[in-house]
């Protein structure tokens, strides 16, 4: 599965096919262990928002995740034309 993500630049407007970043699953699973959704991993984590961080996200605020020490995920909350949250989303 692929999706299209824009990129913009100040010389030109592009549209690249990606892998999905995000997805929803049923439960955890060894990332080491199978390649589903993503491919094989080395390692992974569990991270809970809690009330707060939805109530935040639907403020339009961000919420930063520390990965294994070494990366930063910024979640937000997608917003439609109105202003309305649509659901949680991949994309920059």
């Amino acid at each position: 599965m692929t999706s299209k993500q824009t990129i913009s630049t100040a010389a030109k407007v592009s549209t690249i096919e990606t892998e999905p970043a995000l997805v929803i699953v049923d439960a955890p699973y060894d990332v080491e262990e199978t390649e589903q959704p993503f491919g094989k991993r080395w390692g992974g984590e569990i991270m809970t928002l809690t009330k707060e961080h939805l109530t935040a996200l639907q403020e339009g605020k961000l919420v930063a995740v520390d990965v294994m020490n070494e990366y930063v995920v910024f979640l937000r909350l997608q917003v439609n034309d109105e202003g309305k949250s649509e659901g949680l989303g991949h994309g920059g």
